[in-house]
């Protein structure tokens, strides 16, 4: 909503031990440094859930426009 994206590309794909989800859109595109500082949109609550589960958020602004959020979760906890 917004991003005013048309389209949104959302990706789950898993390994042996690791879950990968990526959605990806072709909005206004999003300043990757909104995570670092903490501010807007949520994105700082999600890494911090990512990371609480030992996971990690990866945030993209794309060339074209655009933003595709990334997060990487073990399936199994850590130890």
């Amino acid at each position: 909503k917004h991003a005013r994206a048309s389209q949104v590309d959302i990706r789950v794909t898993g390994r042996s031990d690791v879950l990968d989800l990526a959605i990806c859109d072709n909005g206004t595109g999003l300043d990757p440094n909104l995570v670092a500082d903490g501010s807007g949109h949520g994105l700082h609550n999600m890494q911090e859930r990512a990371q609480a589960l030992g996971g990690k958020i990866l945030l993209n602004r794309m060339e074209s426009g655009g933003t595709c959020v990334q997060l990487e979760i073990p399936l199994f906890p850590l130890i």
